[in-house]
């Protein structure tokens, strides 16, 4: 038998060669459809999931929860253009990304209207208004999360100044610790839609935890006594660096005050409880006998 004669070696492919239309030709490697957090899955056939819409107060944690769950390249594609504010009707989706951009698309469809959106008409409303935007989102995931984003925070002068105004007439409601969680929560919101600086935001925070209202007394007395600390610990840093603090680590030590003040509540009235047999009063942040 007659071996067969050597195949003509073909020369290597050249890579910055390659036009735009001939990415459909590289082959992807094999890998599960349901991975979207890797280097590897900025291309290809990538199934997105993402979680039931939750709107509110939840809603920044809901956004941050589907571009944690975007590929690498589709999330610096966002982060670009959120921060550039490129109009939608002009944001550009590469072709390398555009099964993965059109994959995320139907996953935010999908998530607006859930079952198990939260709360569903209003998950129902922002998809019905992505749907009258075809012709400006088409069926890209980048562009509908820019539009998602404008529909609930805003974009415009109008809508910043609104949301400017209700921040400075949000108060601390209620004499607690839930009080002063739901209120550091809903300025935290109304800050970021409103873009105000550094200064203003501090100033305000501390007219509205530790500030007298016209009787002489605290605006909160809870609200200052768990944001004596962090304040303190703010001014302090700004003395010994010379350089003021963000108002964005500001908001985080009086949330972590908080947070440790009901825990501690919450552990100390598990205790009371126990040794009065569940009877009387638990702590003096609130529960049982709250005064």
């Amino acid at each position: 038998m007659q071996p067969e004669p050597p195949r003509e070696a073909r020369p290597p492919r050249r890579l910055d060669r390659i036009s735009d239309d001939d990415y459909s030709e590289i082959p992807s490697p094999a890998r599960d459809p349901t991975r979207n957090d890797s280097e590897d899955s900025d291309s290809g056939n990538v199934n997105i999931k993402v979680l039931a819409y939750q709107g509110g107060q939840r809603t920044q944690a809901w956004l941050a929860s589907v571009q944690a769950r975007m590929p690498n390249a589709l999330s610096k594609l966002l982060d670009a253009n959120r921060e550039a504010q490129t109009p939608i009707d002009e944001v550009r989706i590469p072709k390398a990304v555009r099964d993965v951009d059109q994959s995320l698309f139907a996953a935010l469809v999908e998530s607006l209207i859930d079952t198990k959106a939260s709360p569903a008409n209003e998950g129902l409303a922002i998809f019905n208004k992505l749907n009258a935007s075809q012709s400006t989102i088409g069926r890209s995931g980048v562009r509908a999360i820019l539009a998602v984003e404008n529909i609930t925070y805003g974009n415009t002068s109008e809508s910043k100044n609104a949301a400017m105004q209700e921040l400075m007439a949000i108060n601390v409601t209620r004499n607690s610790l839930d009080g002063v969680s739901e209120f550091l929560t809903r300025f935290r919101d109304l800050r970021a839609r409103s873009s105000c600086d550094d200064e203003w935001t501090l100033g305000l925070l501390r007219t509205k935890l530790l500030g007298f209202g016209n009787n002489g007394r605290p605006v909160t007395t809870i609200g200052s006594s768990v944001a004596a600390a962090p304040f303190a610990a703010h001014d302090e840093a700004e003395a010994l660096t010379g350089t003021r603090p963000t108002a964005e680590k500001l908001l985080q030590r009086l949330e972590n005050s908080v947070n440790n003040s009901i825990r501690h509540a919450g552990l100390a009235g598990q205790h009371q409880h126990q040794y009065h047999g569940g009877q009387g009063k638990f702590n003096q942040w609130g529960g049982k006998g709250q005064q």
